[in-house]
């Protein structure tokens, strides 16, 4: 059994922004609610996989852990496989802009259930939509303030030009993976990941 469900929003800024709120892993569990840590175990220009814990749905004390790998298919999809309590799943996550100057987001999951999973069925089907407008309420404060800062000139791990009247921006913003990080960024932690002895604890 397959459970399908779409999203869609519009959204004044450009799916540059958007693509970098996606794909900034450092925010996960500082700007969202549900993520306890988020381990990024290898990450590349298209691809990257990671291992991430976040709180159970109505029981807050208790989390779980599973593995994700995200997929950056071309310029307007991206698509996330992951394995919560061992149910597949898979989301795709589409832009297109428009002329107007929004862009328009469409979001698709699918959960594969099978075998005694199916009676999550009516759970998960509950839990995706109010986690979905979650997760977008979250994350719409970052991306309209990372479209107005750009606008105004600003980079990365440089700040905005130290002139006013320079504070414009005058090309297109780009967008290249992996975004960079800040040196021993939690993001990259994982312990498999450290040059460790075996004698070492």
């Amino acid at each position: 059994m397959i459970l399908h469900k779409k999203f869609k929003y519009d959204i004044s800024v450009s799916k540059e922004v958007i693509w970098w709120n996606y794909w900034d892993h450092e925010h996960l569990d500082i700007v969202h609610s549900g993520y306890k840590s988020a381990d990024i175990i290898y990450e590349n220009e298209k691809v990257y996989l990671g291992y991430f814990t976040v709180k159970a749905p109505f029981v807050p004390f208790l989390s779980f852990s599973f593995p994700i790998m995200g997929v950056y298919e071309n310029e307007n999809t991206y698509v996330v496989h992951s394995f919560q309590y061992s149910i597949p799943s898979k989301f795709t996550f589409t832009t297109k802009e428009k002329d107007n100057g929004q862009t328009e987001i469409e979001m698709d999951y699918k959960f594969h259930l099978k075998g005694l999973k199916i009676f999550f069925y009516p759970f998960i089907n509950f839990f995706i939509k109010k986690w979905n407008h979650k997760v977008w309420k979250e994350d719409l404060p970052l991306k309209k303030r990372r479209q107005m800062v750009l606008d105004l000139g600003f980079k990365d791990f440089h700040g905005l030009p130290d002139q006013i009247k320079d504070r414009v921006r005058k090309d297109k913003i780009q967008f290249k993976l992996p975004i960079p990080r800040p040196r021993k960024s939690p993001r990259d932690q994982y312990i498999l990941n450290k040059n460790i002895s075996n004698f070492e604890k």
